[in-house]
């Protein structure tokens, strides 16, 4: 049982190894419900489902940039059909954003199953406050001239645009990872497993880049693919892959499982826009070892250019030895289970602490 688990300055890139069942793809979880989802329902036999005496609590605390409060005011005006906000007030609103903001979800699963499931919200803060009311603190604290009604209302919308970029700038791809093989053209909002098609019809629509570099990523892994492709079934589209030497395109059901986790890995990294959060279970399901090194090589790279923060568990040494210890922005995370069956995790920092994770593995 992990009761206690406190995970302090994760990294660009942080590895959660392990055996099985000692915790990682809970934590990967738990995240993605704190990022991603609109809160957690729990059942009398859900993983979070906690003790009788002890509620669940995950928690987590998120920083935003310059650039993201800004995108998070100019969304206000487009919600609230308004007009500029005053350069005085934008300015209260970047400054108070340097705060670490907090997400949490707290409650206790149902005590018996005749009770069905629960649902907890997700709440976000900011100083121990909630978001509307530091906000409005600060514009009291410093303002320079009277506010008005709408102006002050700004803070409630800004909350929403704050909680819409960060559920935008997560993807979760469980082991699980099946992406649609038909779907109805439209505009989403963000990518996931389950409409990454949808997505990249979008984009080639719209001749966005994450599209040519899907497929660029794409065939550096396969060089027989050479591109994405589309054709109308019934009121719907199907999509697949161009492959060199056939006719047609070979549809997502017939894709091999390797072509798959590997298609989705790679969207993910071509559509996730910089500053983004990807949360993956066990990258490597299905790879050949010289795919897996080029995928964490691929990586790497995304942290440092695109500053994308990848949290990855992992039963490969071939994950683990792409790890760099005098890298800054790299971090490994060992997960154990005691024989009284309580969990615990640990980061490995030094060279020979993840040397010994690597023999783990083997």
């Amino acid at each position: 049982m992990a009761k206690n688990l406190d995970f302090q300055d994760f990294k660009g890139l942080n590895i959660f190894i392990g055996s099985n069942a000692t915790g990682k793809s809970t934590v990967l979880y738990a995240l993605s419900a704190l990022l991603e989802s609109g809160g957690l329902a729990l059942s009398f036999e859900s993983p979070f489902r906690g003790s009788l005496d002890t509620p669940v609590r995950l928690e987590t605390e998120v920083t935003f940039s310059d650039n993201d409060v800004k995108c998070a005011l100019e969304d206000v005006v487009i919600r609230q059909n308004a007009a500029e906000i005053p350069p005085d007030i934008s300015q209260v609103y970047v400054r108070a954003a340097t705060t670490d903001f907090t997400i949490w979800i707290r409650g206790a699963a149902p005590r018996n199953k005749n009770q069905g499931v629960v649902s907890l919200s997700k709440h976000f803060e900011a100083s121990g406050k909630n978001v509307v009311d530091f906000i409005r603190g600060k514009l009291h604290d410093e303002r320079t001239r009277d506010w008005d009604a709408s102006e002050l209302n700004v803070s409630a919308t800004f909350e929403r645009s704050l909680q819409s970029i960060i559920t935008e700038r997560t993807m979760y791809l469980p082991t699980s990872r099946h992406p649609q093989t038909t779907f109805i053209p439209g505009i989403l909002t963000k990518p996931n497993p389950q409409s990454i098609g949808q997505w990249f019809h979008a984009s080639m629509i719209e001749k966005r880049r994450d599209l040519k570099d899907y497929e660029d990523t794409l065939s550096a892994f396969l060089p027989h693919v050479k591109g994405t492709a589309f054709s109308i079934e019934g009121n719907a589209l199907r999509w697949g892959l161009e492959e060199k030497g056939l006719r047609g395109m070979t549809p997502v059901n017939d894709w091999s499982s390797g072509t798959i986790h590997l298609g989705l890995l790679a969207a993910s990294l071509s559509s996730m826009p910089a500053g983004s959060t990807i949360i993956a279970e066990e990258p490597e399901l299905s790879l050949h070892p010289g795919a897996i090194r080029g995928l964490m090589g691929k990586i790497r790279e995304q942290v440092e250019t695109q500053k994308i923060q990848f949290f990855l568990s992992t039963h490969s040494p071939h994950v683990v030895e792409e790890i760099r210890p005098s890298e800054k922005s790299h971090s490994l995370w060992q997960f154990d289970r005691s024989p009284d069956g309580s969990a615990s995790v640990h980061r490995c920092e030094t060279e020979k602490e993840i040397e010994d994770a690597i023999n783990s593995l083997h």
